[in-house]
């Protein structure tokens, strides 16, 4: 058996000996129980790989079918206008859930194309919360800190010469600790020629070699390369569905002109974001004042906000350049700082019903 298999054996022995030890210290309170087990079976050794991959034990347990069906739902759910990119993604995750794709690399890898703020960095959080359990906690590596040689190589491997938080923070010994682990590459055009040719090794084998002659697997994590190319194409034609058609096909040629063909080859699909339209944007609105309405209902207060305050928000806080970043920052502006205001002051009291609406072409709270 693998060496890691063992150790798994062993910490379960160890679990099922501290547990006897304390039944037997404590046999009053399991007078009823007929025996004692000192046999390792299967639900101590999930508990030992659930806390050492981060992985819940019912995610562990469940066949590749039913979790594939969970993660297509919920990531429908939770992923607001890009139906297509999320089609697209979930055909790849699908062929290596039936084990249809090639078992010697990672579970996908994808380039996201697109314009900024219409959920590129939202999806990769969902999917490292659906598939891996790990809520936000993906590993995030931004290529313009690494945009030369030498850099190219600390994100990757270990070094002694680098500085401790490059050691602490390289690539292969984050994976090497979260081996189930969605990978955010952002602004991957800015990388050096040389850290392309090492992706090319990992997209390709599903591994890594380190310093020190080790293979890292990389075979149980999502790779996911973001990239601007394109950026200021997508964003000149924002508004129009055709012109976006257009953008595609100029920034797929700039895809093949800047990137090595075998890279491309290698990566399982290129995924384009689309602009978010108008009910898009105000169902990413809604989403976020619901967060606020349950947590001021929990507090026992009332609240409402009309349709009219959800296009408001929309119209003020959009941007090309932004997306729907924006929208956040202004539903703490304009309802969440001023309500936190009112209650302070102890105006708003608990059972009140707090009423959000626009008079005079600004938002009232009463």
């Amino acid at each position: 058996m693998p060496d890691k298999a063992i150790n798994i054996i062993e910490e379960a022995s160890s679990l099922i000996n501290i547990d006897l030890h304390y039944k037997k210290n404590n046999i009053d309170k399991f007078k009823n129980t007929n025996k004692f087990s000192n046999y390792v079976t299967e639900k101590e050794v999930i508990k030992i790989l659930s806390e050492k991959t981060g992985i819940s034990a019912e995610n562990i347990v469940e066949n590749n079918y039913e979790k594939f069906i969970r993660i297509e739902k919920d990531l429908k759910k939770r992923m607001i206008g890009q139906d297509k990119a999320v089609f697209k993604i979930l055909n790849v995750v699908k062929r290596n859930f039936l084990g249809l794709s090639n078992k010697n690399k990672p579970i996908g890898s994808f380039l996201f194309l697109g314009p900024n703020g219409v959920g590129k960095t939202k999806i990769c959080k969902i999917l490292s919360d659906i598939i891996f359990n790990k809520n936000t906690d993906l590993i995030y590596i931004d290529m313009s800190e690494f945009n030369d040689k030498v850099y190219s190589f600390d994100v990757l491997q270990y070094n002694k010469n680098n500085l401790e938080y490059r050691f602490n923070t390289c690539l292969i010994k984050l994976v090497e600790k979260n081996p189930n682990s969605l990978i955010l590459i952002n602004e991957i055009e800015k990388s050096h020629i040389d850290f392309f040719k090492i992706l090319l090794r990992l997209l390709k084998y599903g591994e890594l070699i380190d310093s020190f002659g080790r293979k890292i697997n990389f075979k149980n994590t999502i790779i996911v390369m973001n990239s601007n190319i394109g950026l200021d194409i997508f964003q000149k034609n924002y508004n129009s569905s055709r012109n976006i058609s257009y953008a595609k096909k100029t920034v797929i040629d700039m895809v093949y002109h800047y990137f090595n063909f075998n890279l491309i080859n290698e990566i399982d699909d290129i995924v384009f974001f689309k602009p978010l339209d108008n009910i898009s944007l105000e169902k990413i609105i809604y989403k976020n004042i619901n967060l606020f309405k349950n947590k001021l209902e929990k507090k026992g207060y009332l609240f409402e906000i009309t349709s009219s305050v959800i296009s408001y928000i929309r119209k003020l806080g959009f941007n090309p350049s932004y997306g729907a970043n924006n929208f956040k920052k202004i539903i703490e502006k304009k309802i969440i700082n001023p309500i936190s205001d009112e209650i302070m002051c102890k105006n708003f009291n608990i059972g009140h019903n707090i009423f959000v609406d626009i008079k005079f072409n600004k938002i009232e709270i009463k």
